[in-house]
Order: C-alpha cells, then sequence, then structure tokens
C-alpha cells in the first residue's frame, strides 16, 4: 500500500516536468548527424584500405619484375614435339568440363524439384 502512494508521488512528480518542445527533433537531429559521420567513417576506411592494398599489389608486381624476370623477357614460341602428349591434355581438359557440365544440369535439375516440392508443401499448408 505504501508503495502505491510512493509510485503515485513520483509519477506526479515526474508529469510535471515535461521535455522542450523541439527535444525529439534536436535529438533525431543528432542521431542522423552521428549516423552520417560513421558512414563516411566507413567510407574513408574502405577507401583507404582498398588503396593500401592496391599500393601493395603494384609495388610486388614492380619488385616482380625488376628483380625476378629481368634476365629472359624474348618470347618464345612452344615446341610442338610432344603433340601426343598435348592432346591427352586437352582431351583430359575437356572430359573435366563434360563432367563439370553434367554437375551443374544436375545441380539445376535438382534444385528445381526441391524448389517446387517446397512451393507445393506451402500451398497445400495455405489452403
Amino acid at each position: 500500500m505504501n508503495q502505491d502512494k510512493a509510485i503515485i508521488k513520483v509519477v506526479r512528480s515526474q508529469a510535471g516536468t515535461s521535455l522542450s518542445a523541439g527535444f525529439n527533433s534536436g535529438m533525431m537531429n543528432l542521431i542522423q548527424h552521428a549516423v552520417v559521420k560513421r558512414k563516411r567513417r566507413m567510407y574513408i576506411g574502405t577507401l583507404c584500405l582498398i588503396s593500401t592494398v592496391s599500393l601493395g599489389l603494384i609495388s610486388m608486381a614492380v619488385y616482380l619484375l625488376r628483380d625476378y624476370l629481368q634476365e629472359n623477357f624474348t618470347f618464345q614460341m612452344p615446341s610442338l614435339t610432344s603433340l601426343l602428349e598435348s592432346v591427352s591434355k586437352y582431351g583430359f581438359g575437356f572430359y573435366i568440363a563434360f563432367l563439370t557440365i553434367i554437375l551443374i544440369a544436375l545441380d539445376h535439375y535438382f534444385r528445381s524439384m526441391w524448389q517446387k516440392h517446397k512451393t507445393d508443401k506451402f500451398r497445400q499448408y495455405n489452403t
């Protein structure tokens, strides 16, 4: 009983103090400003990261070109002496490509069957 009176007293004292008319709009402006600052900070951080990685890749390419490839820059035609061996390599590549296409086709078929089964169950439960 005393707790109820204490709660009522606190609520009445809180009701007397009200917030200013522009408090909500001012607070929303502060929140929006903080969100914009965070997005800008994330954008600048992303640009710095991309720039650092790009500069690293460029410097590694220059290092490789300068140190490892400086002796032999002449273009040489590949020798065609082992024609049978290269044909077998191409045949193996075509075999792998054929298997990949078959697996992709089977994946598409089974996914469409599963999606059809899923939509049929959904329609069954909703009717």
